[in-house]
């Protein structure tokens, strides 16, 4: 391969897997604080669920707090191109790629956990109560089942460039 095909692959990569990260810092943010800023609705429709109703109070909690970990994973990942001087941002830059780590992970797991979720609901559930946040909670289910199928999919990509990545920047440092 030239090594313009490189750079342009290279560039290609990082550009894709930062938009996928954005629009997951926008979507777990967005999610997360519609929840906590509307709580008693949220732990209201988390409880008419037939599968959390028994859990619907830790859950309520541990759901948007999760999001909003992920957000600060992945918000906590773009210092590391910071190049002020100083310990705080010395640590920001050593663990950055752990944190972008984190956060991809993070979001794999959510989104799994939310379409497992959705399917188990259209497939099983006698009562659909929604209790997604904000303007997601307009979706149909099967709108749900197919928004976070393809939110998962780019979780999927973003960690499978990444990791490519990685292992493309190890070899060539020689730390493989």
């Amino acid at each position: 391969m030239s090594k313009s095909i490189v750079m342009l692959y290279s560039r290609l990569t990082y550009y894709t897997i930062e938009v996928i990260e954005y629009l997951l810092i926008t979507l777990f943010l967005y999610t997360g604080l519609s929840k906590l800023l509307d709580l008693a609705t949220f732990q209201f429709q988390t409880h008419r669920s037939p599968y959390l109703e028994n859990i619907s109070t830790p859950i309520s909690y541990i759901i948007p707090i999760s999001e909003l970990l992920v957000v600060l994973a992945l918000v906590l990942s773009k210092f590391r191109y910071l190049t002020k001087p100083g310990r705080f941002y010395d640590l920001l830059r050593r663990y950055g790629a752990a944190w972008e780590l984190w956060g991809l992970c993070g979001a794999l797991f959510l989104m799994s956990l939310f379409t497992g979720y959705v399917w188990l609901m259209l497939t099983e559930a006698y009562y659909l109560p929604c209790s997604c946040g904000g303007i997601l909670s307009a979706l149909s289910w099967n709108d749900h089942l197919v928004f976070n199928a393809v939110f998962s999919g780019l979780v999927i990509v973003a960690l499978s460039l990444y990791m490519r990545a990685q292992n493309l920047i190890k070899k060539s440092t020689g730390t493989v």
